[in-house]
């Protein structure tokens, strides 16, 4: 399982869910309200929910991009272009 490639949205991911998952835990502390820890609980359930939906919809993303994953390069332009620049070269001039 290569992870390098899903990095761009699991760094993100996990640095949102810190943060918001500190910010929770501090107003579920600061507030004694039920109705208003049930909103909080609810809206940090949504983000994760959220969070854990874009690291899936990135993955189908890049899953379902064309070529493959393993893909040579091919090299037959650069061959060509530094067998024309020898040649010039040879025949020296532009």
């Amino acid at each position: 399982m290569d992870l390098n490639q899903y990095l761009p949205v699991l760094v993100p991911a996990a640095i949102g869910l810190v943060a918001v998952s500190t910010i929770a835990m501090l107003a579920l502390a600061w507030t004694k309200n039920a109705a208003i820890r049930s909103l909080i609980i609810r809206a940090w359930i949504a983000f994760a929910v959220l969070a854990a939906l874009g690291v899936v919809i990135f993955w189908i993303a890049t899953a379902m991009a064309p070529g493959s994953r393993h893909a040579s390069i091919d090299h037959s332009l650069q061959d060509r272009q530094a067998g024309e620049l020898r040649q010039r070269l040879k025949e020296g001039g532009h």
